[in-house]
């Protein structure tokens, strides 16, 4: 019965260390590797360009109607958006949120050429890109963000996975080869304080 007892007490002090090293490891990581270096940066304004003089788009009542073909009857947000990849109209209602074409008024959702460019002219460089992946579940390091979304992968240093939002094509995340080794302790610490039902990310 003691030598139970006694193997008992070993193996829940060995785990209790374990817990104890993890910790501190991460904790140590967490402050002193830079927020930026594990989150990524951006280019400021990549994604912005000016309103053209005189643009030639759909008026307002009649992007409306062409938002309430789709299902939105009652829209809280109408945003005109020029951006590199062309001239938008962003309607929102709700949690709900469509991409129309200013000038067809057909819905236009992201494809792949046009979030892996958008990835490329997020990062310094415009490194190519490695591969596109469109996610409808979101991994651990894009939990709580906009889906359906294209992942990204970047062949720079860092090796950088972008994040576009396949209905709007806005960039939502970007993340680096660090924010793996994060997001595992992370992981880790929360399942061993709460419970493998909760997690920790990098973002």
């Amino acid at each position: 019965m003691n030598r139970r007892l006694y193997a008992i007490h070993r193996w829940i002090s060995a785990f209790a260390f374990l817990q104890l090293a993890v910790w501190t490891i991460s904790g140590s990581f967490f402050a002193l590797v830079p927020i930026g270096r594990v989150r990524g940066t951006s280019v400021d304004g990549a994604h912005r360009t000016s309103l053209p003089q005189n643009p030639v788009v759909l008026s307002v009542p009649t992007v409306l109607a062409y938002a309430a073909q789709y299902g939105l009857g009652e829209p809280t947000n109408l945003e005109l958006r020029p951006t590199p990849s062309g001239l938008w109209y962003v309607v929102r209602q709700g949690t709900r949120v469509f991409r129309i074409d200013a000038r067809s008024g057909g819905i236009a959702t992201v494809e792949r050429a046009e979030a892996e460019e958008t990835a490329r002219r997020d990062q310094p460089g415009g490194p190519s890109v490695v591969g596109a992946e469109l996610i409808t579940e979101a991994p651990i390091e894009y939990r709580d963000q906009p889906l359906p979304a294209w992942r990204v992968q970047l062949a720079d240093e860092g090796a950088t996975a972008v994040y576009v939002d396949a209905t709007t094509g806005d960039v939502t995340a970007h993340r680096n080869g660090t924010c793996g080794h994060t997001t595992f302790s992370g992981r880790f610490t929360s399942w061993t304080i709460e419970g493998a039902t909760t997690s920790t990310t990098c973002s």
